[in-house]
């Protein structure tokens, strides 16, 4: 029976310390009813379940705010078409059809679409490019124009596809040797318009090791503390010129001291360094660099970046909201908000919540004459009591039955 007792208070004391959040980040105030954009900060992050499944919204009656996730990443909109003014156009009788579009922006383009009449024909021609009208260059020499047959509209559009180029000036000739012109009604190019997206800088530092011996260098990152990483990038201010193979590592969680592989990746002076991790979990991170017989790259700035998360909610005015985060054994929500995203407004104030502060240190601050039992100090030697009056017992028990 005192056994039963044992077990029974054991359980209560487990249960008390390890369930509940441990952390909360208080939400500043709001001046007017509706919805918000709640940031969810890298020092939030860091102590969130990847998933984002045990992060709560709560009023100050404990009351629980429905949310919906949000994170900014780079969006891609849908393609527009932004046409070319026609500068001229002459039919040559029983040669050519000759446009000039201008391109006066001086936008670095790669392809060009004309909206053609419907016609059951087959044409070639080819594409040439100017700064001045004057002297021309060629850009491409030649392409097929056929099967312009749209069934649901008296036009179709063909698109000319050609290296990239900046010209202010773009000739089209297209061939009219074997039958008559084509009805040229339009011409542009579809574009597609891509949002940056947000992110924030997490607090790092780095160190460069070289060894001339091995021929490789060594980049250490190292993270104030676990954060899940989405990217990272690298400036290099020498040599000019290089292309280095180099191996991301991270620390091994099966075997402490072990570096385990990431990923592959080629460095080169053609295009900006960035290294994509899509929200990988790690505090240390280590790059080894081959040099072969070159000099080692000179790192002057890294950069590591997590893309912005956040929580969209109404809050009403004249009330205080706190995040509260860091129950490991939460199951994420369900809300009904879910089915109503597109009432949300697109463009929403946000607002950036303090530090996260740990749930017992907050208690006693608010209230300095909190209870003996609040103390998880007290609450962990009381468990280790517990215990060890549990093994006596057995110990005795057992003693007893022999």
């Amino acid at each position: 029976m005192r056994t039963t007792y044992l077990l029974t208070l054991l359980f209560l004391l487990a249960g008390y310390t390890s369930f509940g959040y441990r952390y909360r980040a208080l939400l500043p105030a709001v001046d007017s009813s509706g919805y918000y954009k709640i940031r969810l900060t890298p020092e939030i992050n860091a102590k969130l379940k990847s998933d984002f499944s045990d992060l709560r919204l709560a009023d100050s009656e404990s009351h629980e705010i429905p949310y919906l996730l949000n994170e900014d990443q780079p969006a891609q909109a849908p393609a527009r078409f932004k046409p070319y003014p026609i500068v001229s156009k002459n039919y040559l009788k029983d040669s050519l059809t000759q446009l000039i579009l201008s391109n006066a922006s001086g936008d670095k383009i790669n392809n060009i679409s004309l909206q053609i009449g419907n016609a059951e024909v087959q044409k070639t021609m080819s594409l040439s490019g100017s700064y001045d009208r004057q002297q021309w260059f060629v850009v491409k020499e030649s392409a097929l124009l056929s099967s312009l047959n749209n069934a649901n509209e008296v036009s179709e559009i063909r698109l000319i596809n050609f290296p990239l180029s900046n010209y202010a000036f773009y000739k089209i000739e297209i061939s009219d040797k074997h039958s008559p012109p084509l009805n040229i009604l339009n011409a542009g190019a579809y574009e597609s318009v891509t949002t940056q997206g947000s992110f924030s800088l997490l607090k790092s530092s780095w160190t460069v090791h070289d060894s001339l011996q091995k021929k490789t260098s060594w980049f250490h990152l190292k993270l104030d503390e676990a954060h899940a990483l989405d990217f990272l990038e690298l400036d290099v201010s020498f040599p000019e010129f290089f292309v280095r193979n180099a191996s991301v590592y991270q620390a091994d969680p099966i075997h402490p001291g072990r570096k385990k592989l990431v990923q592959s990746a080629v460095f080169t002076s053609k295009s900006a360094i960035r290294l994509d991790f899509y929200g990988l979990r790690l505090q240390e991170l280590w790059i080894e660099i081959s040099n072969d017989d070159n000099p080692p790259l000179k790192i002057t700035e890294a950069r590591a970046c997590q893309v912005s998360h956040f929580c969209l909610a109404r809050l009403e005015k004249n009330k205080s909201y706190e995040l509260q985060f860091a129950d490991s054994l939460l199951p994420a929500p369900r809300y009904d908000l879910k089915y109503f995203q597109t009432a949300i407004p697109a463009t929403l104030n946000t607002l950036l919540p303090g530090m996260p502060q740990e749930v017992m240190q907050a208690e006693k601050q608010a209230d300095t004459s909190y209870s003996l039992f609040a103390d998880k100090r007290f609450l962990w030697t009381a468990l280790g009591i517990v215990v060890l009056i549990l093994a006596v017992a057995t110990f005795r028990m057992m003693k007893e039955i022999k």
